[in-house]
């Protein structure tokens, strides 16, 4: 089996603590993409700090077939109370995920549309999460 993180590099970001930085390539198949996820949610389970992660991607399409697992990824981040946000940066081809991402979100509820956002670059995702710890957690764990 190839190893998944080849694929779809996931990393702690060394300026900010407990923000977990994912890419997503183009999607060969959905076993990679669950395979992430599982990474992820390992990575999650592992502290007891809140995490954040920031999502870019190369994708230009979904291949057929992924609302579920986009779904069943989303309602696993939030079945853990650590878990903070999650932040896909948004360009000018990803308006399609976007849409399918948001239609997911708002059937999940009310708890899904605070967590999950598109910020339009890194940088806007960044404060996007310190604003959101300052709110939460009364100060920010980033610093």
């Amino acid at each position: 089996m190839i190893h998944i993180k080849l694929l779809m590099p996931l990393s702690w970001d060394e300026n900010h603590p407990n923000i977990l930085r994912m890419h997503i390539p183009n999607i060969r198949n959905w076993g990679e993409y669950d395979a992430l996820m599982d990474d992820v949610l390992a990575e999650i389970k592992a502290t007891d700090e809140r995490v954040d992660v920031i999502v870019t991607r190369d994708v230009v399409r979904y291949r057929n077939g992924g609302l579920p697992h986009i779904a069943k990824a989303i309602e696993a981040l939030l079945e853990h109370s650590n878990f903070g946000l999650s932040i896909s940066i948004a360009s000018e081809t990803s308006k399609f995920q976007e849409s399918m991402m948001h239609a997911i979100v708002r059937r999940l509820g009310d708890e899904a549309v605070r967590r999950f956002h598109f910020k339009p670059s890194v940088e806007s995702a960044y404060a996007f999460i310190l604003e959101d710890r300052i709110a939460v957690d009364g100060e920010s764990k980033s610093e």
